[in-house]
């Protein structure tokens, strides 16, 4: 389950290692990619019932192995406490924690003025409001190096993964829910006694990453890493199987940072 604003097509190299020992299923989210926006809002709860019906639908009756990577986490963290009966192990790739509305109460004064909620909140508005011919202007996608190899229909749906109104409704509603989510997640259920890995990025690389590509002041930086890292490790107290792995040379994108760690982590479950 991809994080927020993030498209399966980050995952192939993790699909291709995977899928030679289990059949894989990427799902892209309510309102995300070609996925419809329905009436209801992107939630954890949505994305969970969601799969759930998918995997009706496909008549998978086996347990799952979740992998979830940043509010994608948290969506597998939904499901396995909904449907425990349902899953085998889970793999949490920089996910986000139920405590996330914490990183608000931080005093950070220069990065709220472009890395706050309030800030993505305004832009994502305002994009939201836009045509496709005006969010192609706004946000001139382009692909890289690595992307140009893919098929070109693959290549096609990459540039017009965000130029989609409908991707700044569901991102909208997607961090409204993060922030608010600890109001109901503790109460859905217990996390099942299964293996769950945490893969969490290397902290002095996220914080180099903060400062030179997002001019956050160091101290700053600093406290959002501390936080990060803090609630990462509080993951550990869902399952008493919990094992958590500091990834090196890895900032919250560890999937594509580091695909070669996430896909071992994924296939030790497979195999093990």
């Amino acid at each position: 389950m991809p994080g927020m604003g993030c498209n399966m097509y980050e995952w192939l190299d993790i699909i291709e290692i995977i899928s030679q020992y289990s059949k894989v299923i990427v799902i892209h989210r309510n309102g995300v990619g070609n996925s419809e926006l329905t009436v209801e809002t992107s939630t954890t709860r949505k994305a969970s019932k969601d799969l759930y019906c998918l995997l009706e639908k496909l008549d998978i009756k086996d347990k799952v192995i979740l992998v979830g990577h940043s509010y994608g986490g948290l969506c597998a963290q939904h499901f396995a406490k909904l449907h425990p009966e349902k899953v085998e192990g889970v793999v949490l790739a920089e996910s986000a924690s139920v405590d996330a509305y914490k990183f608000n109460e931080l005093d950070l004064p220069q990065s709220d003025k472009t890395q706050s909620d309030e800030a993505y909140m305004k832009l994502w508005t305002k994009y939201s409001k836009c045509t496709k011919e005006q969010l192609k202007r706004e946000v001139k996608p382009t692909l890289l190096p690595k992307e140009l190899k893919l098929p070109k229909e693959i290549q096609n749906e990459l540039l017009d993964f965000y130029i989609r109104p409908k991707l700044y409704r569901t991102l909208i509603s997607e961090l409204n829910d993060l922030r608010n989510c600890w109001k109901y997640m503790n109460d859905i259920g217990t996390f099942p006694k299964v293996p769950l890995k945490i893969l969490v990025r290397d902290p002095k690389y996220s914080i180099n990453s903060m400062i030179k590509e997002d001019n956050i002041p160091k101290s700053e930086a600093e406290q959002i890493e501390e936080l990060w890292q803090r609630l990462s490790n509080d993951l550990k107290d869902l399952s008493d199987k919990s094992e958590l792995k500091i990834v090196e040379n890895s900032g919250h994108l560890i999937h594509i940072d580091r695909s070669d760690v996430v896909a071992a982590a994924i296939k030790e479950l497979i195999c093990r």
